[in-house]
C-alpha cells in the first residue's frame, strides 16, 4: 500500500493560496484525492493532521482534485508541502 509523496520546496517562504492536481493538463492524470502537510521556514509542521483535498470524480477529468484557501493556511508563510497521493 505505497502511496507516493510529492515534495515541493519553496525558494522563500510564501502563502499558498491553492494547491490543484490537474488530471485533463497532465499526461495520463490520474490522482482523484490527495492530501497536503505545510511546513513553516523553521521546519515544524504548521498543521499536525494532513488537509484532505474534494475528490475529483472519475468520470470527469476536468475537475481536478484541489484544496482552497478556505481550506488551508493561506495568510502563514510556507517554505516546504508534502502532497501524498490518497486515491487515483
Amino acid at each position: 500500500d505505497l502511496k507516493p509523496i510529492i515534495t515541493v520546496h519553496f525558494d522563500k517562504p510564501a502563502p499558498v493560496q491553492s494547491v490543484t492536481l490537474p488530471r485533463d493538463k497532465t499526461p495520463n492524470g490520474n490522482v482523484e484525492q490527495f492530501e497536503v502537510t505545510f511546513y513553516s521556514p523553521d521546519g515544524n509542521k504548521i498543521n499536525d493532521i494532513p488537509i484532505l483535498s474534494n475528490s475529483s470524480p472519475k468520470e470527469d477529468k476536468s475537475k481536478p482534485a484541489e484544496l482552497n484557501s478556505k481550506q488551508i493556511p493561506s495568510n502563514t508563510p510556507v517554505s516546504r508541502i508534502e502532497i501524498t497521493i490518497i486515491h487515483t
